[in-house]
């Protein structure tokens, strides 16, 4: 995953953590709730196309309408092959086979 130039990739992991001065940044004593590392044979890239969701103190994901992610075999660009995990801004989770987006 080194180099990768593609924010909308999430094959290499991801971070959750807790912003609070908001910045977008992970800083010195800033609470890291949970990472996960590199998924193993499967490209996963998430909707919005962009490297960060970010979530409220009430829960909803702050700026972003509906978003998702769509999960396939690595190397396998074709859309029977993907599944799309679609979530609305109001947490509504939605599971469409053979998309490659979560865009109506």
């Amino acid at each position: 995953c080194s180099g990768s130039t593609q924010l909308e990739q999430w094959d290499c992991g991801w971070v959750v953590f807790i912003d609070s001065n908001g910045n977008k940044v992970i800083d010195p004593g800033e609470e890291t709730i949970q990472t996960a590392p590199a998924a193993n044979g499967v490209s996963i890239v998430f909707t919005l196309h962009n490297a960060l969701a970010s979530v409220d103190r009430w829960g909803q994901f702050s700026g972003a309408g509906s978003f998702g992610f769509v999960v396939r075999p690595s190397g396998n660009a074709s859309a029977a092959s993907a599944t799309a995990l679609c979530m609305s801004s109001g947490g509504r989770l939605a599971t469409r086979r053979g998309v490659t987006s979560c865009q109506a």
